[in-house]
């Protein structure tokens, strides 16, 4: 079997075919480039023979979901004041649902609590998934913007 071609770019081409590059710099500079695209060609080959179809990236991330809650469950409750804003209530569900997410909201009418009453948010899952929903609970809503 015979070795590897070296592989050449433009700044090592002078080391390599010292020779060549002075009888015919055009042709030598044509070749490098031909094998700089044909490397680049080779790898975004391999990159899509590795690529996950959407089925497969699918599983793997409900795997990992699973593999985290295995290690440990963790809880969460929040206190919310106003949970009146249907968009606020579906960002809270589908974010639960995708994370891996069980949980409930408990709803306290008492006038104590003003017109609206008090909710307690209640989630248990996985460390990363708990980790994931604390954050939007705590950054990404913008609770002052509903009142």
């Amino acid at each position: 079997m015979p070795p590897p071609e070296p592989k050449m770019n433009l700044s090592n081409f002078m080391k390599v075919l010292a020779n060549e590059s002075i009888a015919d710099p055009s042709a030598v500079t044509a070749k490098i480039q031909a094998q700089i695209r044909e490397r680049e060609k080779n790898h975004e080959m391999r990159n899509l023979a590795r690529k996950l179809t959407p089925e497969e990236r699918r599983e793997k991330k409900r795997r990992k979901i699973i593999n985290d809650m295995k290690k440990q469950i963790e809880v969460a409750l929040f206190r919310v004041r106003q949970l009146h804003s249907p968009k606020i209530r579906y960002k809270i569900d589908v974010n639960a649902q995708q994370s891996g997410l069980s949980g409930a909201v408990l709803t306290c009418r008492d006038p104590a609590f003003g017109e609206e009453g008090m909710h307690l948010v209640v989630v248990e899952g996985g460390p990363r998934s708990v980790r994931r929903f604390v954050k939007l609970m705590t950054r990404r809503i913008k609770w002052r913007a509903q009142q």
